[in-house]
């Protein structure tokens, strides 16, 4: 899996101090950011 040519991504449990990480991480590469 090439991760530069998702364009979003679906996160499951969002709110823990982890995928918030990552969820910020994606979001300013410019991934459309959901879940």
């Amino acid at each position: 899996m090439n991760i530069e040519k998702l364009q979003s991504v679906y996160f499951i449990g969002i709110g823990g101090i982890g995928m918030s990480a990552l969820v910020r991480y994606f979001f300013s590469k410019g991934k459309i950011v959901a879940g």
